[in-house]
């Protein structure tokens, strides 16, 4: 009879740590990471936005706004996070050729607007190496192993 007591108590205390433990997980905020490619051929950001002063920051809210809508209409509550890649330094010569930024825009700007935004988002420049987002993107290193040697 003792040892059934015994065993309803650890049991009846297994379950109130489990409990503890699942209305932690359940206080905890949920989030979503977005990941932009940002070098696309195609450059993701409307005009509106890569001429004013304050469109990264206008870029950052529309993004941040749909997914938020998005992941409401499934009865969501989250935190968005974002990171967009690109090579600055490429982009700003493609978007200047296809004539979406006036020359006297400054893509840095755009870019600092963006990351400044939220201490959730952040646009990253990926610098030139080839392919440089895509290995960002996928978690991977762009650069060759023998480049990580002290030789």
């Amino acid at each position: 009879m003792s040892s059934d007591l015994e065993r309803e108590r650890d049991a009846n205390r297994k379950l109130q740590s489990e409990n503890k433990e699942f209305q932690m997980l359940k206080s905890r905020r949920a989030f979503v990471v977005v990941l932009i490619d940002a070098d696309a051929d195609d450059y993701m950001f409307r005009e509106e936005f890569l001429n004013h002063p304050d469109g990264g920051q206008k870029a950052a809210d529309e993004i941040a706004a749909r997914i938020e809508d998005h992941m409401a209409s499934d009865g969501n509550d989250i935190d968005v996070v974002i990171r967009a890649f690109a090579n600055l330094k490429g982009l700003k010569t493609g978007v200047l050729k296809r004539g979406k930024m006036g020359v006297h825009v400054n893509p840095e700007r755009f870019v600092q607007s963006f990351s400044q935004r939220s201490g959730m988002f952040d646009f990253v420049d990926v610098g030139d190496a080839k392919e440089g987002v895509d290995h960002k993107i996928r978690g991977k290193s762009t650069l060759e192993p023998s480049a990580y040697s002290a030789d």
